[in-house]
C-alpha cells in the first residue's frame, strides 16, 4: 500500500504534463491562420476553393471548400463572398469570406439599403458645378471623401464632404513645372486607409498622377491626414499599396532594372523606412496578425504596364520575421490563385 501511495503524485504530474502539452498544441493549432486559394484545369473548366492553414513553423494544413468536380464557376467576388454557378436553373452557391460557409443565395437575406452616393451627389451639386464629377465615393465615420474637378479646371482632385455637408478641397494636384503646354490630364487617386488610425485620426494614402503634353505620366504616393489636413510623402509603388493589419508595414510592387523589367514585390516598414525585397510577384495579402505576407507568383518578363501582373499560378508566403518562404499552393494542380485571408 505505502508503494501505490508513492506512485500517486507522480500519475498526477504526468497528468498534469500531458493536460498541458495537450493546451499548448490546441493553442499553438488555434494559432494557424486560413487563407483562401482558387484553382482551375483551364480557361473554361469549373473553379475548386481551398483553405489553407498556415502556422508559425509554416506548416501548412489543406481544406477543400468546392471541389471541381461539382462543376461550379466563379462569377463574382467582394471582400464578404465568393458567388458560383453551375447552371443557368440553380441558384448560385456563395461561399463566405470570413469562414468559408456554403449558403445558396436564395437562403441569405438581402438587405435593400439605399446607396447614398445620390444623396451626396445632390449635396455637392448644391454647392459646386464641376467639370467631372462627383464620383468615387469613399465613406468614413465623419463624412466622405470623393473625386471631383474644380468648376473650371479639368484637374481631378480629392474632396470631403463632412456631416454638416461642407465641402474641403484636400489636394491640390496642378500643371507640372512652368511649361506653357496643356496639360492633358491630373488627378489624385483615394488609394485606401491606414489601418492603424482611429475615427479621432484618419489618413489615407492617395496617389498623385501627372500627365505632361508629351504624354509622360509623373506618379507620387502621399499619406494624407484628416486629423491636420497635412500629408507627407510615401514610399513609391507602381500598383496600389497594401497596409499591414497594425499599419506599420508597406507591400506592393516595383519594376527592377531587367530588361524587359520585371514585376518586384517590395514591403517597407512606414517608421524607419526600412526596405525588404521578397521577390518576383505581385497582388500581396498580409495575414491579420501580421506573420505573414501571402501573393501570387511572377515570372514573365513580358511586361505591358501596371494593369496585370502575369501571375505563374502558384502563391507564395514570406514569414515576416524570419524571412522563410512557403509555397502556398503546393500539391494543388493547376493555376492557382490568392483569393485572400479568412478573417481579415
Amino acid at each position: 500500500m505505502e508503494n501505490a501511495h508513492k506512485k500517486v503524485p507522480s500519475v498526477i504530474l504526468l497528468i498534469l504534463v500531458s493536460l498541458f502539452w495537450a493546451s499548448q498544441h490546441s493553442t499553438n493549432a488555434s494559432n494557424g491562420e486560413s487563407v483562401l486559394l482558387l484553382a482551375r484545369a483551364n480557361d473554361t473548366s469549373p473553379h475548386a476553393l481551398y483553405k489553407i492553414t498556415l502556422d508559425e513553423a509554416g506548416h501548412l494544413t489543406k481544406t477543400t471548400l468546392l471541389n471541381a468536380s461539382e462543376g461550379y464557376t466563379l462569377v463574382n467576388r467582394t471582400p464578404e463572398a465568393l458567388d458560383f454557378v453551375r447552371a443557368a436553373d440553380e441558384p448560385p452557391l456563395r461561399i463566405m469570406m470570413e469562414t468559408g460557409e456554403r449558403l445558396t443565395q436564395k437562403d441569405e437575406p438581402t438587405s435593400s439599403a439605399d446607396d447614398p452616393s445620390e444623396k451626396w451627389t445632390t449635396q455637392i451639386l448644391a454647392q459646386v458645378t464641376p467639370l467631372s464629377g462627383p464620383r468615387d465615393f469613399h465613406p468614413f465615420s465623419n463624412g466622405v471623401i470623393f473625386s471631383m474637378t474644380g468648376p473650371s479646371d479639368n484637374f481631378l482632385n480629392l474632396y470631403w464632404l463632412d456631416s454638416s455637408g461642407t465641402i474641403q478641397q484636400l489636394t491640390s494636384v496642378e500643371k507640372m513645372g512652368d511649361s506653357p503646354q496643356l496639360l492633358l490630364s491630373a488627378s489624385a487617386e483615394f488609394l485606401n486607409w491606414r489601418p492603424v488610425d482611429s475615427p479621432r485620426f484618419l489618413s489615407f494614402l492617395y496617389r498623385a498622377r501627372q500627365r505632361d503634353a508629351q504624354g509622360q505620366d509623373h506618379n507620387e504616393l502621399r499619406l494624407y491626414s484628416l486629423n491636420d489636413f497635412s500629408d507627407v510623402p510615401a514610399p513609391y509603388f507602381g500598383k496600389t499599396p497594401v497596409w499591414s493589419a497594425d499599419g506599420d508595414w508597406l507591400a506592393g510592387v516595383r519594376l527592377n532594372d531587367t530588361t524587359p523589367p520585371l514585376y518586384t514585390l517590395w514591403r517597407v516598414e512606414w517608421a524607419t523606412g526600412e526596405t525588404i525585397e521578397v521577390g518576383p510577384g505581385c497582388n500581396p495579402a498580409w495575414s491579420a496578425l501580421g506573420n505573414w505576407l501571402a501573393y501570387d507568383g511572377h515570372d514573365n518578363s513580358q511586361w505591358q504596364g501596371y494593369t496585370d501582373c502575369y501571375a505563374n499560378g502558384r502563391v507564395y508566403a514570406q514569414n515576416t520575421e524570419s524571412g522563410e518562404m512557403v509555397e502556398l499552393s503546393a500539391g494543388i494542380e493547376g493555376y492557382v490563385l490568392l483569393i485572400g485571408w479568412m478573417g481579415g
